[in-house]
């Protein structure tokens, strides 16, 4: 038996002869060409495209849902939430926290119970911030209100001392003095 020869060396034989390339019996025939089991063994990756991506999608499916879970640990709003809200979710937290006694002993039970707790005090230092602010609010209306009127009240003690009369009494002035201009056609300063 002869010494089985390498494809390239064939080639440079082929060439060197004057063939120009090899029959479909010589490649079919060819020592060097690996089987078809070998041929699958070494580019399984290529030839199952179906399966590598649906194991591609089953990998990003189970990252998504590491992402969600931990998201909904949080809080689908990041821990913002309203008053209305809050209320609420203060009794399912309760409920929650009498039920969830029950697996005590894991470690994840622990975390979910202090981010929990950690939320319910953020929740009530927002609360009571807000009703601070709206305490604040109420009472800065009422001190604006309170100016107001008081310098309205000064407004009328000031007209009733000038001595220009009642509302009505300047009203009248008024379109007196506005007739006059138009009649007149001159420009003279105007009275309150």
């Amino acid at each position: 038996m002869s010494k089985p020869t390498s494809s390239t060396f064939e080639a440079f034989q082929r060439l060197a002869a004057g063939k120009e390339g090899r029959t479909l019996a010589d490649k079919i025939n060819d020592p060097n060409r690996p089987t078809w089991e070998q041929y699958r063994k070494d580019n399984e990756d290529k030839l199952d495209l179906r399966g590598n991506e649906e194991k591609k999608q089953a990998e990003y499916r189970a990252e998504l849902d590491k992402e969600r879970e931990q998201r909904l640990l949080i809080g689908s709003r990041g821990g913002k939430k309203t008053t209305a809200i809050d209320s609420s979710s203060e009794e399912e937290d309760e409920k929650e926290e009498k039920e969830g006694s029950e697996d005590e002993d894991s470690e994840d039970s622990r975390d979910r119970r202090a981010k929990k707790a950690a939320k319910k005090d953020r929740r009530k230092r927002k609360k009571e911030k807000n009703e601070k602010r709206d305490k604040k609010d109420k009472k800065d209306k009422k001190d604006k209100k309170d100016k107001k009127d008081k310098k309205d009240k000064k407004k009328r003690k000031r007209s009733s001392e000038d001595g220009s009369g009642s509302e009505q009494d300047r009203h009248s002035k008024h379109r007196k003095h506005t007739a006059d201009r138009a009649t007149d056609g001159s420009s003279s300063s105007d009275e309150d």
